[in-house]
Parts: C-alpha cells; structure tokens; sequence
C-alpha cells in the first residue's frame, strides 16, 4: 500500500504549494478516514453549473492579492525560475512564485488500488478530480472528469515565449525579460509552445545562430507584416545563421506541424527555412534574403540523355549536363512522409547563389503543397556545382518528384521577377521527375517578367529526366514576359513516361534570343538541339513508348522565336521501340507574330500515333510558315495513327482557323497529310496559290469561308 498523507498535509500544501505548474496530471493519496477527505475536498473543486445558469465566477488567491495592490510577477517569470532550477527557498524563488500554479510531487506506489486512501488529481493547484473509496474498495470520482482533466492539462502544456536582439542579459523568456538568444528559447521551450521575436531596431544585428523548432511550436515575429516591407519598417523580427556549425547553416530547421509567420531571415550559411518530413508546416509572411552564403549544392536535376537534331541521336547523359542548384530560401524535403505544406506570402530576395521555394519529395513519400501569393526576386545563381563539375542553375520555384514519389502542387499568385545572373540557367517555375516520380501542378494566377540569364532561361519548364513518371502542369490565368529563351519548355525524356502541360488562358510575351529555326525543318533548320533557341513553347519526347501532350486553349504565344515547336525523336539510351504519343489540342488562341514559324511539328523516328488539333486559333504574321508539319526520312510511314486536323480531318475540329500572312506559307506539309477546310485564308474562299505548300508525299486538303470568323481570343494584358 502506498503511503499516504495526512489531512493537514494535504491542506497545507493546498494553501502553501511547493511547486510549479507543469501542467501534468498529479495524485495525492490521503491517509484514512479518507471519505471525509473527499467530501471535504469536492467542496474545492468547480461545481458543474445547473441548466440554464453560468458558471460561478471565482476568484483565485492570486487574483485577490493583485486587487490588494500586491506586486506580483507573470506566470511566465515563475515557471521559467522553475525550469532553470531556482531552489525551492531561493529569493528568486519565493520573488516569482507566490501567486504561480503549483504541483504536489508524484508518490510511489501504485495509489489507485490503496484500499482506504482518497486520490485527489490535479493539475497543478486547481483540484480537477477526486477519488473516494467506498467500503468495498470501489473509488468513486467526484469533480470534473478525467478527460476535461486531460484537456485542461494540454491546453496548460502550451507557452508563449519570448526573445529579443535588445533583450538585456539574464533574461526568462517573458515578455518583460525576454531571452537574449535563440539558443536559451531553443533548451526551454517545449513541443506545441509559441515563440516571439521581438522587432529590434535595424541597427542591431539579428539574433544568430539558427533554431531548432520542435513539433507543433510556432514560430512568430512580432510587429506589423514584414514582407517586402524591411526598407520602411524601422524594427524587424530578425534572426541569421551565419556559421555551418549549427543545422548545417540553416536559420530555422521545420519540425511537423510548425509554423514560421512574419520573420525576417537576413542571411543564412544555407538555407533560410528547411525541413525535411515535416509536413503540417506553414512558412507564412516571412522576409528572406541573403541565405545560402556557403554555395551549398540543393535541388539537382537527375542526369538525362540530351535530344539532339540528328534522328535517332542523343548525348548520353551525365553530370556535366544536370543542372545543380543553390540550396534554396525555404525549401521541403520528403523522404517517407505523407502530408500538407503551406508556404504563402512570402518575400524571397537578393540572394547570389540560392533557389527561391524548393519541394522535394523522394522515397516513398506523398506531398500536398500549397504555394501561394509569394514573391521571389533579384535571386542569382552563384557558383553552385562548380566543384564537381555540374552546371550551375537557378530556380525561383522548384518542385521534383524521385523515385515512387507523389507531390500535388497547388500554386496561386505568385511572382518571379528578375531571376538569374547574366548566362544563368535560369528558371520561373519548374517541375522535375526521374524513377517513377509523379507531379501534378496547377499554377494559377503566375507573374513571370524580366529573366536575366543565358539561352537555357526558361519561364516554366517541366521535365521528366529518366524513368516512367509522370508530370500534369496546367497553367491558368498567367503571364509570362520578357524570357531570355524558351518560355515554356515541356521535355519528356524518360522511357514509358507521361507529360501533360495545358495552358489555359496565358500570355506568353517575347524573348531575346533568335535560334532560328528548328532542327530538321525543311526551311533549313540546323540547330544541334530542338531548344534553348528562343520559342514560346517546345515540347516533345525522346524516349521509347512516352506520351506527350500539349493543350492550349484562350491563350497569346508572341513575339518569340518560333510559337510553338513540337518533336519526336527517340535515340539510343532511352528505351526500345517507337514513342507512344505526340498530342496537341490548340483552339481559340493568337500565334502572331514570331521571327519563324507559328507552329512546327516534326516526326524524325517511328511514334504509334501523331494527333493535331486546330481551332478557332489565329496563326497570323509569323515569319516562316504558319503551320508546319514533317516527316524526315526516318519518320516518313512510321506513324500508323496520323491526324493532322485544322478543319475536318477527323479529330472533331471544325474549323475556324485565321490563316494569313505568314512567310513561305500559311499552311506547309512535309511528307504528311493535313486537313485545313473551313478556314479564313485572309479573304473568302480557298488558299490562293502558296498559302498551302507541300513537299515530298506531302499534302494539304483545304477549303475556305466566305466571311471571317471570330477567331484566336481578346488580347490578354
């Protein structure tokens, strides 16, 4: 039998309490008579309040000496002397803890099956249950039950602590006496606590050193929004890393479940925010810039075969041509998880060698990302991958599937701005598969303007690099201006692989670069590669049984190199056997106005099955032909499914197409058939002579209206 306590034992500690409040529930055992005990001792706990009526106020001891003019310190102050140990009679002690919550220490022995004893359960001072014996050993509870016990316990297990740059020494964490350091909130702070920064004026440096979050804990800087706000704010919530030594130079390493809002991150060794299997983690509001000062190597793209011009042929894959990237701002890793992450206004800013928003998922891991209304601007490329020889890269928003990953994006308002350095690799959004990765990424309402990098800048690239995955991109409501090279660039260079891009409502505006024309085309293409050379989309597969798929619907493609220049060319490396599918559905969108082709099609190696769809689309005013569609020799009959459909060619278009003024012909087939009827041909009727151009087996069945239809779409600002 346990030993138990006395009734004045009891009633003294409740008037004079020994310990602090930990928020753990707690056992008294009380010596016999213990029925009286509980009676007497029920009369303690909160009555439940009769139907219809309030519960009765009551006012602690603690709240009658603050009335009496006592000074007393906060919660805070006495449970902070408790975790640094203060002895019991310590002036500390006896300063900071006569109104606190205490807790009688735990007895040994298992007190529950003590014939004879009451059992009181508390939590910290106020008595929540009790337990009284009846003559057969039964106990009987009395006050509130042990779940409300329970909840009332989690609910005290949370704390709000604070920390401040300006914070003098010897703090507690409270908001009078915040800790100076991120290292002292780090040792006390506990699993679901919150933690303040404190705005400090900018002439002080940040608080250094980077910090740990545990599960559940949320992270805050206090003080009005900050991001994208830092010149005019005269304080900040700041912290820094500057020094590998601890979390591998990151400023804020994620746990599951916690959160980081309103925090400006100046500089960091590696990584402003990271995390890896943290899921349940929200990066909200927050001011980076300066991070990733080490150069540290993050995001790769896996090596792939590389596509070239010549049918058949391919530069083998290695780690000269797989583009390695700066560690980035804030960025998710997933080994094994399955959950949520949601990163949203955040400002990401003048970094030299560092990616934007990064989310890696690999192993067997499952993500949801949301990423939303964040702005990432003014970010270089550095020299990531310089020591193993890789080719450095830059990525404003990355996402990346390994092995049999799944990652489901979910992007809405944001803006890339002024990425990269001059003859950067650079990227706006980016998608990337290898082993049996899946991504589906829906990117809504996107900004992309001002890149400033080499031919390889890219506003949205999606590539599968090896294996069977699969990538779905459907972009919405979007602008994209002012590329160096391709703007859109849909690379399907697995083997058994899916890609799938829709663009639904986009501006894709101008770019630098004039590759001419594309490989193989008959106009005299010579490039070594089908991109990099300046086009508004390039899309394609190089590898044996891929299916590519390329939808545009309500869309401008202008002022580019070519509009849009789609290709099949399996080489060695990349499976056996002909490629699956090349898909493309285009209806009431504007091509107009590239320096080559509107639009190129070209099949170089045996594919099973070759679908175009035109209508309601303008191709108007394109340097070389508008719509162009080839067969090389290696191409010509391999292709026992072939339906090139701009009118009445079997796919379901009707038609409606404005085709004119284009160079070398509005219309050109190379070794194909094409179906074109009922089309404007800038006047009534049909093509006049070379409107439609064939060459080889080629041929062009078209017809013409008598009046101009509402085709292509209002011109998107």
């Amino acid at each position: 039998m346990a030993q138990g306590l006395g009734v004045r034992h009891v009633a003294r500690y409740l008037k004079h309490p020994q310990r602090p409040d930990d928020g753990v529930r707690r056992r008294l055992v009380v010596s016999a008579p213990s029925v009286p005990f509980a009676n007497r001792v029920s009369r303690e706990l909160p009555r439940e309040p009769r139907p219809g009526r309030a519960p009765p106020t009551r006012i602690s001891r603690c709240d009658r000496r603050r009335q009496r003019g006592h000074r007393q310190r906060s919660a805070d102050d006495a449970e902070t002397a408790c975790a640094h140990g203060a002895p019991r009679h310590s002036y500390l002690y006896r300063r900071t803890h006569p109104c606190s919550a205490h807790i009688f220490p735990p007895l040994a022995g298992n007190a529950t099956g003590s014939r004879g004893a009451a059992v009181a359960v508390l939590v910290g001072s106020a008595l929540v249950a009790a337990f009284a014996p009846t003559s057969s050993g039964a106990a009987t509870l009395q006050g509130r039950s042990t779940a409300v016990a329970h909840a009332a316990a989690k609910k005290r297990n949370k704390r709000t602590w604070y920390v401040s740059a300006t914070a003098r020494p010897h703090g507690n964490g409270s908001r009078r006496a915040p800790f100076r350091s991120l290292a002292a909130v780090e040792r006390v702070s506990r699993a679901g606590d919150k933690i303040v920064i404190l705005p400090a004026p900018k002439r002080v440096a940040p608080l250094n050193g980077g910090i740990r979050l545990k599960r559940g804990q949320r992270l805050v800087g206090g003080g009005p929004a900050v991001a994208g706000r830092t010149r005019r704010l005269k304080r900040l919530p700041s912290l820094e890393n500057t020094s590998g030594k601890n979390l591998d130079g990151d400023a804020i390493r994620l746990s599951r479940n916690a959160s980081v809002r309103n925090v400006v991150v100046k500089t960091a060794y590696r990584g402003a925010v990271y995390g890896v299997d943290s899921v349940g983690v929200r990066i909200i509001g927050n001011d980076v810039s300066g991070e990733n000062t080490s150069c540290t190597n993050g995001f790769q793209v896996q090596p792939f075969n590389v596509p070239t011009g010549i049918p058949g042929v391919m530069i083998p894959a290695s780690p000269a041509v797989a583009p390695q990237n700066g560690w980035a701002g804030i960025m998710v890793d997933g080994q094994r998880a399955v959950g949520k992450v949601d990163v949203g206004r955040n400002y990401l800013h003048d970094s030299s060698c560092a990616d934007g928003i990064d989310v890696r998922a690999m192993g067997s891991s499952k993500l949801t990302a949301k990423v939303r209304q964040n702005t990432v601007t003014h970010i270089k490329e550095g020299a990531a991958g310089s020591s193993s020889g890789a080719v450095g890269s830059i990525l404003a928003i990355g996402m990346q599937a390994l092995d049999k990953a799944v990652l489901h994006v979910s992007q809405d308002r944001n803006t890339e701005t002024y990425i990269g350095s001059p003859g950067a690799d650079c990227e706006g959004e980016f998608a990337n598969t290898a082993g049996s990765g899946q991504i589906y990424d829906t990117v809504d309402h996107n900004t992309f303007a001002h890149a400033i990098g080499g031919t390889s800048c890219n506003g949205f690239e999606t590539i599968v690099s090896t294996g069977n995955g699969k990538i779905v991109a459907n972009l919405r409501n979007s602008t994209f201006r002012d590329n160096v090279g391709d703007m859109f660039e849909e690379g399907n260079l697995g083997s058994g692989s899916t890609m799938r891009f829709v663009a639904d409502n986009v501006l894709a505006d101008r770019t630098s670069v004039r590759g001419g024309n594309p490989p193989g085309s008959s106009d005299g293409g010579s490039n070594p590669i089908p991109f990099n050379i300046g086009d508004c989309m390039v899309a394609g597969h190089n590898g044996a049984a891929d299916s590519t798929t390329f939808v545009m619907r309500n869309s401008v493609f202008k002022h580019c190199n070519n509009g849009i220049s789609l290709g099949n060319n399996v080489g060695q490396g990349n499976g056996s056997g002909p490629a699956k599918q090349l898909v493309a559905d285009i209806s009431h969108s504007v091509i107009t106005g590239n320096a080559k082709y509107g639009l190129h099609v070209l099949d170089g190696t045996p594919m099973t099955s070759l679908h175009v769809k035109i209508a309601s689309t303008a191709i108007t005013n394109n340097g070389e032909p508008g719509a162009s569609f080839e067969a090389e020799a290696t191409g010509i009959g391999t292709v026992p499914d072939s339906r090139l459909d701009l009118g009445g060619g079997g796919l379901g278009s009707p038609g409606g197409n404005c085709l004119s003024g284009n160079g070398s012909g509005d219309v050109e087939a190379t070794n194909l058939a094409v179906v074109a009827k009922g089309n404007w041909w800038g006047h009534p009727g049909p093509p006049s002579p070379g409107q439609a151009v064939t060459h080889g087996i080629g041929s062009v069945s078209a017809s013409g209206l008598l009046g101009s239809p509402r085709c292509g779409v209002a011109a998107l600002p």
